[in-house]
């Protein structure tokens, strides 16, 4: 049985991994300001909904090759590890990561990557979240 303490300390050897920081925000809800130049309204503001430590990690699923028009381009699975938090908890199906800093790969920083799917679990030391970058 997994008791409270041996989840704590699994949770914080996986934080003590997420050694990259990233925000997360999801579309502004509204209508935009007016934009004279186009003649529309802009996008409204994207909100924060959680800004932290994490991880991009690939899955550890085989990559697959797909057709987009027609390209075959090869698509591979990664994962945002975020810590098991109130504010990760919030982050759902197309909201959009930044990575931010990124100290062991410095050419991360500044990719986008779209949330796929949530992840929740019982007794999860991480949540480990399918994303797709769209740089």
């Amino acid at each position: 049985m997994l008791t409270a303490q041996m989840l704590g300390i699994a949770r914080a050897a996986a934080e003590a991994e997420m050694t990259s920081t990233c925000t997360i925000t999801r579309a502004g809800t509204g209508q935009g300001t007016w934009n004279e130049a186009t003649g529309t309204y802009d996008d409204p503001p994207r909100v924060t909904i959680y800004s932290g430590i994490c991880k991009v990690q690939d899955s550890g699923r085989s990559t697959t090759d797909a057709e987009a028009g027609e390209v075959l381009v090869a698509v591979s699975s990664l994962e945002l590890h975020l810590p098991v938090t109130g504010a990760s908890g919030a982050v759902r199906r197309d909201d959009v990561a930044h990575m931010d800093s990124n100290p062991n790969d410095p050419a991360l920083v500044g990719w986008e990557f779209i949330v796929r799917a949530p992840h929740a679990g019982t007794a999860k030391t991480a949540r480990r979240l399918p994303i797709e970058a769209v740089r």
